[in-house]
């Protein structure tokens, strides 16, 4: 349901230093809870292009999430990279994980 019980939270929190969970997009910056960054599914593009839109406009972060490429289950490749050039055409900055914390 997208959201850590308070023993899930805690568990994240002993052994990992922020988690990802799916919903909640985008998110605000600076980040003020590294345990619920949520992320979206790109498996809707539109709705993709169109967080990836608010990331740029507002100055969020806008977590996409990617299950596979390529393959029978994944995302084909030419889908994957139109979603890379819409991002490059943005005024975003691409950023990891191990970037959010150092933030």
């Amino acid at each position: 349901k997208n959201i850590l019980s308070p023993t899930a939270r805690d568990l994240v929190e002993k052994y990992h230093k922020q988690a990802f969970r799916f919903g909640g997009n985008p998110n605000a910056l600076p980040l003020t809870d590294p345990y619920n960054v949520g992320f979206f599914s790109t498996s809707n593009r539109k709705l993709a292009r169109t967080y990836i839109d608010y990331a740029a406009q507002y100055g969020q972060l806008a977590v996409l999430q990617f299950d596979y490429i390529g393959g029978k289950d994944g995302m084909n490749k030419q889908a994957f990279n139109r979603i890379l050039k819409y991002i490059d055409g943005q005024d975003v900055k691409v950023v990891t994980a191990t970037d959010l914390l150092k933030s």
